[in-house]
């Protein structure tokens, strides 16, 4: 394994809000390395389902690493900040419904978890049995 430090520019490139974004996007590669490597959580990358939450969950970090990078500044104040917060309260309660609703699939939202089940042609009408597992 390589030791060295990692130059500024690749840091920034893999920061905290988007690091479920990076892994999602990487999920080919750091499979092929763990398998190389034999490493006991493998499966993990392998199971269909761990891998529409991992979607569903870069998909919901990307947009509030998006919604945390609004409310920085200088020109934001409190009632901003307020609304944006009650305003992504509001989505992520419509965006829940939708995904356990029978009737309404709207993946919309999750460009991630979308793309992945249209390539592995995964009926979407049925996705909601997934999530009300959890």
């Amino acid at each position: 394994m390589n030791s060295q430090l990692l130059p500024h520019c690749e840091v920034r490139w893999l920061s905290k809000g988007k690091f479920l974004s990076r892994f999602w996007e990487l999920r080919d590669e750091i499979r092929l390395l763990l398998s190389e490597q034999k490493f006991n959580l493998i499966e993990r990358l392998n199971s269909f389902l761990w891998l529409v939450q991992l979607s569903y969950m870069s998909d919901i970090f990307a947009h509030l690493n998006m919604v945390n990078l609004s409310l920085q500044g200088q020109h934001i104040n409190v009632f901003q900040v307020e609304d944006k917060i009650e305003a992504t309260v509001k989505k992520l309660e419509l965006w829940h419904h939708s995904l356990i609703s029978k009737r309404n699939n709207n993946f919309d939202a999750f460009p991630n978890l979308k793309d992945f089940l249209m390539r592995r042609k995964y009926p979407e009408k049925t996705l909601w049995l997934v999530f009300n597992i959890y």
